[in-house]
């Protein structure tokens, strides 16, 4: 049982990961691993179209690696990351807007030595902490207000949207498009009129988060 496996190889490595699952549908692969074991993937292709919110944090063209290693190691890694190149179709490798991209934990050292080895760099890294009571704060600001965007707060909310695509374009996974400004307008009044909440925090009469 190579998910069975797998869930028990993260739960060692570090019980803060969740349990692995099922790979979504898609291309089945399976190659040979350490010893007389095999490891297995799935292979999904997506494209974003013009327009779409998604493109704001992705690339166009995207092909993703669902490995199931199990126990496996760096042998069954290697595998699937070959198997996984010759079967990228070509309209991803030659877009000039594409990705190729797996999701892993880094503290499995033994996968990510076979994922730089092929090429492949970090593109976004997530921190957890154990749940615990919520912090206190060290001192009031009777100028800091936290409220419940309102409808004349939408090109506030644009405005600080947009300063952070642009610096998370530098330092993340954003991508700073020709249309993300009204793409992230769309987004943030369709959010609203779903009654999503959106919160922001206001000093003086001005929207600062």
């Amino acid at each position: 049982d190579l998910l069975g496996d797998q869930q028990r190889r993260f739960a060692d490595l570090d019980p803060g990961l969740p349990p692995a699952v099922l790979p979504p549908p898609g291309e089945v692969i399976v190659v040979p691993d350490d010893g007389p074991g095999e490891a297995a993937a799935v292979l999904t292709h997506h494209t974003w179209p013009a327009g779409s919110a998604p493109l704001l944090w992705s690339a166009a063209e995207v092909t993703e690696l669902h490995p199931v290693l199990g126990g496996g190691g760096r042998r069954g890694a290697h595998g699937l990351l070959t198997a996984w190149r010759a079967r990228i179709p070509a309209r991803v490798r030659q877009a000039s807007d594409s990705a190729a991209v797996v999701t892993w934990p880094s503290r499995d050292v033994v996968a990510a030595r076979a994922f730089l080895d092929h090429g492949l760099v970090p593109l976004a890294v997530l921190a957890v902490r154990p749940a615990g009571p919520p912090m206190t704060p060290t001192h009031d600001d009777p100028s800091l207000r936290v409220r419940l965007a309102r409808e004349d707060d939408l090109e506030q909310c644009v405005a600080l949207a947009m300063h952070e695509i642009a610096y998370s374009s530098h330092v993340g996974g954003s991508v700073l498009r020709p249309d993300a400004e009204a793409v992230k307008r769309a987004a943030l009044r369709e959010r609203r009129q779903r009654g999503d909440p959106i919160w922001v925090a206001e000093r003086d009469g001005r929207l600062i988060g």
